[in-house]
């Protein structure tokens, strides 16, 4: 509105020049419906309401929508074909090719790639950089590039700290509404996405939609090496370390490196005896939940994953891949010594101590050492007298 308050003069003059471009489409239009045409067909587009032509000082032309017209010789105009403006429902909608699609749910942008359609031209367009790779927005401090300038300018947040949406209740910041909105809900404890399949409920749209991959069994990230696949582009980006041998988060007490944070978070209970999951059956605590989940089940005795070559069941899809191993022959961990392959991380892990030479487990009777467990266990027995068969 403020944009018309510094017309000159002339603005009647200009006023009354629209207003008769209006009248002399109208006449036009009314006289093709006349000789028997149907101008509004061609947009699919039916008139079921009547509209009134309003104007007000300084302000843009609108059509406001109403049950009885004051312009009964105007009831079949087709608006799409102004450049009027529409309210409905506390929105303003600019009549043009957009109108019909907005209201109708209509999408007739088609990709030509994907088949998929939208309502706009722009959304199509952004659409086709998925398929192109074009990113035409570039961050000029890390050369960074991106499909849409509203994500640009949120990554620039990151190189100039700027955080302008702050929570009323924590005060904590946050580089877009989006992210306070979803913090909020741990205020809250709003959780607005429900999984249809078993009624557990998220925060945000993206969890749900990764949590009803376990209902369905989709896992789109693959691995490029091994094949593995994973439900999360995350959990991906975490298992190609393995390939890579990258490990750059280090224990400050042992000096070990980690893949993730998550992992030397974890190493770090080691060293502080942390188990903050006990078993409310017997008791046995744990560093990490899914250790309890995974225990509580010898307790309920649920084994919910089936292999669908013989029928055996486990307690975990982690064993369930590995018992599924022995019938495919697959063995994906490698000895860079010897080349030797081994089903499990742990078999080959165990393995490497042969080229090492590592004994990591003592006697407490004679300080005897052994390279794996089960071999100290035995000995033990010679001193203990108990036979072993």
């Amino acid at each position: 509105m403020s944009r018309f308050t510094k017309l000159s003069d002339d603005f009647p003059s200009v006023k009354n020049s629209i207003k008769e471009e209006f009248d002399d489409f109208l006449q036009e239009y009314l006289l093709k419906m006349g000789e028997g045409g149907n101008p509004g067909q061609e947009h699919g587009c039916k008139m079921q309401a009547s509209y009134t032509y309003k104007e007000e000082p300084f302000s843009p032309v609108e059509i406001k929508e109403e049950n009885n017209s004051d312009f009964g010789e105007y009831e079949h105009a087709d608006a799409s074909h102004t450049n009027v403006e529409r309210i409905t429902n506390g929105k303003v909608c600019k009549y043009g090719s957009d109108l019909n699609p907005h209201h109708t749910g209509q999408k007739p942008y088609p990709c030509a790639t994907c088949g998929k359609g939208f309502k706009t031209s722009g959304n199509l367009t952004v659409h086709q950089r998925t398929h192109t790779g074009v990113n035409p927005y570039e961050c000029s401090y890390c050369g960074k590039t991106f499909t849409l300038a509203g994500h640009l300018k949120t990554h620039l947040m990151i190189h100039t700290g700027e955080k302008p949406h702050q929570c009323a209740t924590c005060g904590k910041s946050f580089k877009t509404s989006r992210e306070l909105t979803v913090h909020q809900r741990t205020h809250t404890a709003e959780k607005p996405y429900q999984c249809s399949d078993c009624g557990k409920t998220f925060t945000q749209a993206g969890q749900l939609r990764t949590h009803q991959r376990i209902h369905t069994g989709e896992k789109p990230h693959q691995c490029s090496e091994c094949g593995k696949a994973f439900t999360e582009a995350g959990q991906l980006k975490t298992h190609q370390k393995i390939h890579t041998g990258e490990k750059q988060y280090q224990c400050a007490t042992c000096w070990k490196t980690f893949a993730t944070r998550y992992n030397l978070k974890s190493h770090q209970k080691i060293h502080t005896g942390e188990k903050p999951y006990q078993c409310s059956e017997c008791g046995k605590a744990f560093t990490h939940m899914c250790n309890l989940k995974r225990h509580q089940r010898i307790h309920t005795g649920e084994k919910s994953h089936q292999c669908s070559t013989c029928g055996k069941s486990f307690r975990t899809s982690e064993d369930l891949t590995v018992h599924q191993r022995t019938h495919t022959r697959h063995k994906p961990y490698q000895c860079t010594e010897c080349g030797k392959t081994f089903a499990t991380r742990s078999n080959l892990k165990s393995h490497h101590k042969l080229h090492t030479g590592e004994k990591q487990f003592h006697c407490s009777e004679c300080g005897k050492t052994f390279t794996w467990a089960s071999n100290l266990k035995k000995h033990q027995k010679s001193h203990t007298g108990e036979k072993s068969y």
